[in-house]
């Protein structure tokens, strides 16, 4: 019997919650632009799935790239990030 990873649309959330700690390791690691690159890919996923865990965690992801956030990359991650943040709290 073959193991199998479940669908795709299972996978999902994990997916996503895996992009999201690693765009908080990409920051950690003093990395904004692979981290706004991640955090877009998170932030696509968690609009799709409404998880409020990944919104949460987006959220500390915005709060800790505060240091960059009136450069380019600072910028454009609020704008990647606004459909997740506006509206209904997914709760």
């Amino acid at each position: 019997m073959r193991w199998s990873r479940g669908s795709s649309a299972e996978r999902r959330p994990t997916d996503g919650r895996l992009a999201t700690t690693r765009a908080c390791v990409s920051r950690q690691a003093e990395q904004p632009d692979r981290a706004l690159e991640i955090a877009g890919r998170a932030a696509t996923i968690a609009v799709e799935t409404k998880s409020a865990r990944m919104r949460r965690e987006l959220g500390a992801l915005s709060a800790a790239m505060r240091p960059w956030q009136d450069a380019p990359v600072g910028r454009e991650l609020a704008e990647v990030l606004a459909p997740v943040m506006e509206g209904d709290p997914w709760v």
